[in-house]
């Protein structure tokens, strides 16, 4: 049956993989009975694609952590997709425990367009530090728009960092090769960089907020690029432990500390996905965009910083 779905232009499948899973989806119907992988088509059989018209109802948010629930908001949201603001800590997707993808599920509408996906899904990664806009797709042609967008390049997004020492200037672009981390293979990686203000920190001599724009999305581009440059991102255990005198046992002693300060939350690493703009037919002018204030720790962070300063 899934080779039949592909030669039959009108159905537009791209490959044999993607008609097995509409069957599989148990969206192919052979002379009106649900078709399976298995289904063998006689001649002359009618050959039916009905794609899902409603997804699944939302969850119930009772059933959310109360924490995750003030810290998850939809920012923007029509019948095709969605943008999270995604909270620190929490996985885009995971095979257990909380993550965005099954957040998703509890606080997006339903829809009833066609092509519905049951749940939302998940249509690009923010590490499980990192906090900000997170698109997710409730419609099979919007996750493969948003996903094509991505793959092209035609996705922008915009990170603000705050960084060890002072990296105020001229807006500056990198350009350092990273190697891949699969096959070792040094591949091109370009981030735009913007400071917007360098502060006082008795720990680093300076502090400084930057603006990030990827060029390229490679593993971990942003916190390699940073402390490629001799400014690591704050709280980035991976790439900037060892720039703190007593390396990677003094930073956990440096988050434990920030843990337990009077101004709250400072810790973790300081990198947030503040902006998106993508392509998206659905979305008005065609184009989703997606805003997200930057989250209160980061000027608690300062705080404690100039606090340490003025010591």
């Amino acid at each position: 049956v899934a080779e039949l779905l592909l030669a039959a232009d009108a159905f537009g499948f791209g490959s044999v993989t993607a008609a097995k899973k509409a069957v599989r989806r148990g969206e192919v119907f052979v002379d009106g009975a649900r078709a399976t992988v298995a289904t063998r088509a006689p001649a002359g059989a009618s050959l039916e694609w009905r794609r899902r018209q409603e997804s699944g109802e939302p969850l119930p948010l009772a059933d959310v952590p109360a924490h995750l629930v003030a810290d998850t908001r939809v920012l923007f949201e029509d019948a095709h997709a969605a943008v999270l603001l995604k909270p620190a800590g929490v996985p885009s997707v995971a095979s257990n425990g909380w993550h965005a993808e099954r957040l998703a599920a509890h606080v997006c509408a339903a829809t009833r367009e066609v092509g519905a996906l049951h749940r939302p899904r998940v249509c690009h990664r923010l590490d499980a530090p990192v906090s900000g806009v997170l698109a997710v797709a409730k419609t099979r042609p919007a996750l493969e728009a948003i996903s094509r967008a991505f793959a092209r390049r035609e996705a922008s997004k915009t990170y603000v960092a705050l960084v060890a020492g002072d990296l105020s200037g001229a807006p500056r672009v990198v350009d350092a090769p990273l190697p891949d981390k699969r096959t070792g293979r040094d591949l091109a990686a370009v981030t735009e960089l913007e400071p917007l203000g360098a502060h006082a920190s008795a720990r680093h001599g300076a502090v400084t907020l930057v603006r990030l724009r990827p060029r390229t999305g490679y593993y971990h581009q942003l916190r390699r690029h940073l402390a490629l440059l001799g400014h690591p991102i704050l709280g980035d255990r991976a790439h900037g432990a060892e720039s703190l005198a007593g390396g990677r046992i003094a930073f956990d002693a440096l988050e434990r500390e920030l843990e337990r300060a009077p101004a709250g939350d400072a810790g973790g690493l300081m990198l947030f996905a503040a902006e998106l703009e993508l392509p998206l037919a659905s979305a008005p002018g065609g184009v989703l965009r997606a805003r997200a204030e930057l989250p209160s720790r980061f000027e608690r962070r300062l705080e404690l910083e100039a606090c340490r300063a003025r010591a």
